[in-house]
């Protein structure tokens, strides 16, 4: 220091941003950049909600479960729910910003609930009178119904059962059909949608029914072999109308 010069001291505040570093001082700004690595987050789980210490120069984070990257957020916090497979996920954040390495964390295990998360499908199928028919998917009751030649359902489905909902016998020389089972699982895509192969029919008019009375209905489906040994189904339901059994007059 020369002799007679007067020692100034200023305060200084260092900055980070994405390019680098700065100070900010009195007279005005001056920028430089500094190159390195960002900081680690450290991140922690509740649930499917993941959350991470805030990295210092971090302008995204990158959250990967199994080892995949699933999402880019700029909060500390993300839900992870429909990235999740059931049981252990090994979940990982990765702090970025330009011009600085990666922040990488510790990886943590998030558990993943046994809810499958469905997409839709949709099956075009031509059944006359489709709207009085009722559907079963894997063997349970839906309220879903074919309309305009198509039905849509869960992706996850694999067996489909139409039943006509019988209440009237066929009058003259109308007749009531019965389907088999329906394969979901080997139903073409066309396009957008998914063509259905049809399934066996099976005719039965006014003097191959008999109602059902009480005692005799479950609700549920009623199978009917025909002569052909096809398999085809009913809806087995009080004040319904099901197939006569083989002598049954």
């Amino acid at each position: 220091m020369f002799p007679g010069a007067i020692l100034i001291k200023r305060e200084i505040e260092v900055v980070a941003n994405a390019n680098g570093w700065y100070y900010e001082s009195a007279e005005g700004t001056a920028t430089f950049v500094k190159t390195g690595a960002l900081s680690s987050p450290v991140p922690t789980a509740s649930g499917s909600v993941v959350s991470w210490t805030k990295v210092l120069g971090a302008t995204a984070y990158d959250v990967y479960v199994g080892g995949e990257k699933v999402l880019t957020v700029t909060e500390t916090t993300a839900d992870i729910s429909e990235h999740l497979q059931q049981g252990e996920n090994k979940v990982k954040i990765v702090a970025t910003a330009e011009g600085f390495s990666d922040g990488v964390s510790e990886e943590i295990v998030v558990i993943g609930d046994a809810i499958e998360h469905e997409g839709l499908k949709t099956y075009r199928m031509i059944i006359e009178n489709e709207s009085d028919y009722i559907v079963f998917i894997d063997g349970k009751r839906t309220d879903n119904k074919i309309e305009n030649g198509k039905i849509t359902l869960p992706d996850t489905a694999e067996k489909m059962i139409i039943v006509p909902d019988i209440a009237d016998l066929p009058e003259g020389e109308g007749h009531v059909t019965l389907f088999s089972e329906i394969d979901l699982t080997t139903a073409t895509k066309n396009g957008e949608e998914y063509d259905v192969a049809t399934p066996v029919p099976e005719w039965l008019y006014k003097e191959d029914l008999t109602i059902i009375g009480e005692g005799e209905g479950t609700n549920e489906l009623g199978e009917h072999i025909t002569d052909g040994e096809n398999k085809v189904y009913y809806l087995n339901e009080k004040g319904k109308y099901r197939p006569k059994q083989p002598g049954e007059v």
